[in-house]
């Protein structure tokens, strides 16, 4: 969601640095979720942007306009009314801190940096992107930086959420390790 917001911003050429702006950009935009086959999209002002938002510079504007006040407050106000419509998966850097502190069930997923990397380049490649790995490397660590030191929702574990080092796990390995924690603590 920060993402859509991000790359919003950049479209209209909102400068990130202007909360005002940003504020009023929020409260008309227009995102939500649609799933197609297998694939969950983000749609915001009725595009599909699912793509678009995972290029590197709207992860770098999303992890900037996610620091804004007015930003944080209405895409917390959007996820918790979306959590609000029944049984939901959701991730995030705050999720389990900040938007649903009372969640039923909390994990908090990491992989070294150099995994991350791997993996992110090998999802830019995929798609025909130039990427140089060690740079893509350098970013993460950077918006990792700068996301666990942000005075507003900062990134770290809630002590209630489970922690999965992903560091070389398939996906259904990850998984299985959320499902085999589940199944020791079932809440429901």
């Amino acid at each position: 969601m920060y993402r859509a917001v991000a790359l919003w911003a950049k479209q209209k050429g909102i400068d990130i640095e202007d909360e005002g702006a940003l504020e009023g950009l929020c409260q008309k935009l227009n995102i939500y979720f649609v799933e197609r086959g297998e694939k969950q999209c983000v749609i915001c002002q009725g595009q599909d942007v699912t793509e678009k938002i995972r290029e590197p510079e709207i992860g770098w504007l999303a992890s900037k306009v996610s620091m804004k006040r007015p930003v944080r407050q209405a895409m917390v106000r959007l996820q918790r009314k979306i959590g609000g419509r029944g049984k939901v998966v959701a991730e995030g850097r705050d999720t389990g801190t900040v938007v649903f502190p009372r969640a039923e069930y909390k994990f908090f997923l990491d992989a070294d940096a150099e995994e991350r990397a791997r993996r992110r380049y090998q999802e830019m490649a995929s798609k025909g992107l130039a990427a140089e790995i060690r740079q893509v490397e350098k970013e993460i660590k950077e918006r990792d930086k700068q996301d666990s030191s942000r005075e507003l929702a900062p990134l770290y574990r809630a002590p209630d959420a489970a922690y999965i080092d992903s560091t070389g796990l398939k996906p259904n390995e990850v998984v299985r390790k959320i499902l085999a924690t589940m199944a020791k603590d079932p809440k429901s």
